[in-house]
């Protein structure tokens, strides 16, 4: 997917509107890890080295593992995808959620 030059809603030669793209959800344990890039949200497959070498180990505020459910975008024929966001208590609220990060126009 290649980056979007608006968010005004309209289809721009050579972009993906966020409504051409179709939201993933999943239900499972999450890896969230707070650092100096924000937070992020991973499949709980994530292992500790791994977020380590990412952030460097002074660069990880913390590691928290959650159950619940996370949302993103994806687009079919297209290998990239949004991040994860959540984790929370119901589907519906993360595709709420996931929708209002992203809202158009």
């Amino acid at each position: 997917m290649k980056p979007m030059a608006s968010m005004d809603g309209h289809h721009i030669k050579g972009t993906v509107r966020m409504t051409d793209m179709k939201i993933e959800t999943l239900e499972s344990f999450w890896t969230i890890i707070d650092g100096i890039r924000g937070v992020s949200v991973h499949p709980k497959d994530i292992s500790i080295m791994d977020a380590i070498e990412d952030y460097g180990f002074e660069g990880i505020c913390s590691i928290v593992v959650q159950y619940g459910w996370a949302a993103r975008f994806t687009m079919s024929g297209y290998v990239d995808c949004t991040e994860w966001a959540g984790v929370f208590d119901s589907e519906d609220q993360c595709v709420e959620n996931l929708q209002d990060m992203f809202e158009e126009g």
